[in-house]
């Protein structure tokens, strides 16, 4: 019915269009649920934080369609974490861009980072790398990492 007058009737379809308006809220509605899916892990005897995240219960970042994920440097952490991003991406159909994916490891053995590597499929990223502008990094940055920034917002 259109304006109380019957009308003849349609197919409707399932689905967004690219750009449509809705879709930027709809994601962040997902990505929601996929942070307080993280959150949870802090229950999980399966799982434990990066050592520079546990004081905090730091598991992950999000920034719009960005997430980056910590865990301690073992294949039961990160099985765990993984787990419960497949879980998510399954429930959503959503999935990760595998291009888009690195890994990053700090005083982690290199047979653990090649089992990690192995299981997720993810490919290792140097560090230190730049997340929403801001360089990463495990040790101290140097003033010549942080010029380009610092030039950036001198402007």
């Amino acid at each position: 019915m259109i304006n109380g007058e019957p009308t003849a009737p349609f197919n409707a379809a399932k689905g967004l269009r690219q750009g449509d308006p809705i879709s930027p809220f709809l994601f962040a509605i997902a990505i929601e649920y996929l942070s307080r899916s993280l959150q949870t892990l802090k229950d999980n005897k399966n799982y434990y934080f990066h050592p520079r995240c546990a004081k905090l219960e730091v598991s992950h970042l999000c920034f719009a369609d960005d997430l980056l994920l910590f865990a301690r440097g073992d294949l039961k952490s990160v099985t765990t974490m993984f787990e419960s991003f497949q879980l998510f991406s399954k429930a959503l159909g959503l999935q990760e861009n595998m291009s888009k994916c690195s890994i990053y490891f700090g005083g982690v053995s290199s047979i653990e980072s090649a089992n990690i590597i192995q299981y997720t499929g993810f490919t290792a990223g140097q560090l230190p790398f730049k997340y929403l502008g801001i360089p990463l990094s495990t040790k101290k940055l140097s003033l010549m990492q942080w010029s380009p920034l610092i030039r950036e917002n001198s402007r």
